[in-house]
């Protein structure tokens, strides 16, 4: 009979053996899987560096060539460049230590910009007419709208203790200006006509408080678009537009632009800005006679809403634009009216 220490042992032995049997069966699963595992990342890589391979290889072979374009087709529609003036004001004196330095204004300054903004005004009409190749527009007509507060005047005291003009030397200064510019763009080659619709601003009256029955009377400017109608009056080229309606209209090129100082309504820094009030002064007027598009001035800032333009000011940053509005730099707007597509695009003439 055998000894049960003997069948102990063996039977410890076996066991042993099972469990060497299972660990190397274990090493050896885990060893494979690291195997395949290299495997598929030398495969992987491989495959990358046939495709590079490849790829620098076929750029020493000859490709189709690409056909070319030919001549583009030349569309040329007519074009009348339209630049808005307004709030000039030449007289008025701005002293850059009131405005933290951003801006001075003086009639000599007030001259400076007028020649700026003429050349501003000629670069931009060669910059959107037809060139060599063929695109752009075919620009033979002018509109400069002169819309008020070409001067400041004394409606106000501190206004009449500031200004360097008083109102008579303002208009002879805003005048000469005007007709400067009219002239200079009239005598731009291929500009067959001018013409120059007006509005009388807030600024220019000789009463503390607005009209409305006899503004027209009592405004300096309205008597200086007089004097600028009968200047041109014997020239088929220049027209000038100067009635008693403060609201005043045109046809160029088959739409209809309306304009008007920008007086009529305020905003009082509400949440929509100068938008809303105009959008709902619009929504009157269009009831009344639709525009396509409608030029205002007097608010000192440039906005553009598709059928409403809002014009800046030339004379820039000052005293009381500080307290109701953000910096802004001095320029007039200009914009185009397409004979198909009309009003197509405006932009600042940046002048200071």
């Amino acid at each position: 009979m055998s000894d049960p220490r003997d069948r102990a042992i063996d039977e410890s032995a076996r066991k042993d053996s099972e469990r060497r049997e299972l660990l190397t069966s274990v090493r050896a699963r885990t060893d494979l899987a690291h195997a395949n595992a290299k495997v598929r990342q030398l495969e992987a890589d491989l495959q990358i560096a046939e495709e590079r391979l490849a790829a620098a290889l076929a750029l020493g072979r000859p490709t189709k060539p690409i056909p070319p374009l030919g001549a583009p087709k030349q569309v040329k529609h007519r074009g009348a460049f339209v630049l808005l003036c307004s709030d000039w004001h030449v007289g008025e004196r701005v002293d850059p230590d009131q405005v933290g330095g951003r801006n001075e204004y003086n009639p000599d300054i007030a001259i400076k910009r007028v020649d700026k903004l003429i050349e501003g005004a000629r670069w931009m009409i060669e910059a959107w007419r037809t060139g060599p190749t063929g695109f752009g527009w075919g620009i033979d007509q002018v509109v400069v709208w002169l819309g008020g507060d070409m001067m400041t005047g004394m409606i106000h005291e501190d206004l009449a203790e500031s200004n360097y003009l008083s109102p008579t030397e303002e208009v002879l200064l805003a005048q000469d200006l005007c007709i400067r510019l009219i002239e200079s763009l009239g005598a731009h080659e291929g500009i067959r006509r001018v013409i120059v619709p007006t509005s009388w601003g807030n600024h220019g009256r000789d009463t503390p408080e607005r009209r409305v029955q006899t503004a027209w009377k009592r405004s300096y400017e309205w008597l200086m678009y007089q004097q600028i109608a009968r200047h041109y009056a014997g020239s088929d080229r220049i027209l000038v537009q100067s009635g008693k309606d403060e609201i005043s209209t045109i046809e160029v090129l088959g739409r209809t632009l309306r304009f008007n100082h920008g007086d009529q309504f305020r905003y009082m820094d509400g949440v929509g800005g100068l938008t809303i009030p105009a959008r709902k002064w619009l929504a009157k007027l269009d009831k009344t006679a639709p525009a396509d598009v409608t030029c205002i001035g007097h608010h000192h800032t440039y906005v553009d809403l598709g059928d409403l333009i809002v014009n800046n000011c030339l004379i820039g940053w000052g005293p009381f634009s500080q307290r109701v509005a953000p910096f802004s730099r001095p320029s007039q707007v200009a914009f185009l009216i397409d004979e198909k597509f009309g009003k197509r695009m405006s932009t600042e003439i940046v002048v200071g």
